[in-house]
């Protein structure tokens, strides 16, 4: 805690000099900013610090303990910031879907789009994780939050489909995209890019896009 600096008694009572009230909004405005940045720092690191940890044990085998020593703090400063496992999974999963919801948003297309969340996927290997754990239903969030999530995937996909089952038909596409993504991270081996987005474009040929 700062040290204000101390009200002195002017000509006119006891009251501070205007000067003194301007000084003590400058220190308290510079303290309430540090402390801000130190919060914001604090909780990027926990969450680095999760997504690593959730990539390598998954949701439901991480425990608050793992991801508090992967960030060098303690866990009840964890729970000062986030009130549960599931409630910093949550924020976790929305920090990786707000860019790729940005990016789908620009696709002209189906297979733009197709590509763009490919593309997205092969360049954050922990987002890859996180839709591995999303897909195997997240452990512990609720049916509300998996529901919103899916829509969110999904819905940037099917504004290209005109036919009246295009959430049926969106939902083929990213399942097309995410089963070899998946099949990658839990059997190994490598990504083929080029051959997916072709089973895409097969799949495409099919549907009637909107004009």
């Amino acid at each position: 805690m700062p040290s204000f600096p101390t009200p002195a008694v002017n000509i006119h009572g006891y009251l501070p000099s205007q000067m003194q009230y301007r000084n003590f909004g400058i220190v308290f405005n510079s303290w309430h900013v540090r402390r801000e940045t130190v919060r914001r720092k604090l909780t990027d690191e926990i969450l680095h610090a999760a997504s690593r940890v959730f990539a390598r044990k998954g949701f439901q085998s991480a425990a608050m303990d793992d991801i508090a020593r992967e960030a060098r703090t303690t866990k009840s400063m964890i729970y000062y910031h986030f009130p549960s496992k599931s409630a910093l999974y949550d924020t976790l999963l929305e920090r990786e879907l707000a860019p790729l919801e940005d990016a789908l948003a620009s696709a002209p297309d189906a297979r733009a789009a197709a590509e763009i969340f490919l593309r997205h996927f092969l360049a954050h290997p922990a987002s890859g994780t996180l839709l591995r754990e999303f897909f195997s239903g997240c452990g512990e969030l609720d049916p509300a939050q998996l529901d919103r999530y899916l829509s969110r995937i999904v819905g940037p996909f099917a504004r290209h489909f005109s036919a009246d089952d295009a959430e049926q038909r969106a939902f083929s596409v990213v399942a097309l995209l995410t089963l070899p993504l998946l099949r990658a991270l839990v059997l190994g081996g490598e990504v083929h890019p080029d051959d997916i987005l072709r089973h895409v474009e097969w799949y495409l040929s099919g549907q009637r896009d909107r004009p």
